[in-house]
């Protein structure tokens, strides 16, 4: 099958090309920086067209592997509990619910059976706490965060290996995403990272200008974003 070249213009200046990797037909090398696109997703907001080809970054290649970062920002996050003991409040990566959504309705609504096939388990290293209430007190207690993904976020360390301070650290939005803060006053966007603060648990986020600070529940207008990365064949 053809391959699929769509030019992408940016402002009319800018010109990159995204290709439409086969499950079966991965090429064993490409451009770091480069856009290819796999598996699927709503996107513009318009459900009675179908989904659209999910664009990935490629930020490394390596041992017969690609490690992609989505181009946009697919969907906006809520940080919850996954613990029903209301004295209990888990925030981490591993029992989050950024996780458990990442690895179950993406993964199965954006790629097929022949996709999934290509796609490779991430084993993960994460240094995490989880806070119990003891005493009306929140008790710090270390946490074997250690967890294997399909589909994952980066962590502060691989955010500055591969992502660094290139052009793709910026937020960019799908006409879905907009669509959804048109209806929040003074959005505050940005898009979070595995990796938690370790006095406060809370996740890092990548703010507008590419630079990483701390999420702070609570502050107006605060919206978390989430770009997932995914881990594929390449030969």
């Amino acid at each position: 099958m053809k391959k699929l070249i769509i030019a992408l213009f940016c402002l009319g200046l800018v010109a990159c090309s995204s290709k439409q990797i086969e499950a079966e037909n991965v090429e064993s090398k490409h451009k770091i920086g480069e856009i290819i696109e796999f598996g699927q997703y709503e996107q513009d907001g318009n459900v009675e067209n179908g989904k659209e080809n999910i664009e990935w970054i490629v930020i490394n290649d390596e041992d017969g592997k690609l490690t992609l970062f989505s181009k946009n920002v697919l969907e906006l996050q809520t940080i919850l509990p996954m613990n029903n003991d209301s004295s209990f409040f888990d925030n981490t990566w591993k029992n989050g619910s950024e996780r458990y959504w990442l690895n179950n309705d993406f993964l199965d609504s954006s790629f097929s059976e022949k996709e999934k096939k290509k796609m490779e388990k991430r084993d993960l290293d994460n240094q995490e706490y989880s806070f119990k209430k003891k005493n009306g007190t929140l008790v710090q207690i270390p946490e074997d965060a250690s967890t294997s993904d399909y589909v994952y976020t980066l962590s502060v360390k691989e955010f500055e290996e591969f992502v660094g301070k290139n052009d793709f650290r910026s937020i960019v939005l799908t006409d879905s995403v907009r669509s959804q803060l048109s209806y929040i006053n003074n959005p505050v966007l940005v898009y979070s990272l595995r990796s938690r603060n370790s006095e406060t648990n809370y996740p890092i986020i990548v703010t507008e200008d590419g630079s990483l600070n701390t999420c702070v529940p609570g502050t107006p207008g605060l919206v978390i974003g989430i770009r997932p990365v995914i881990t594929i064949k390449s030969n």
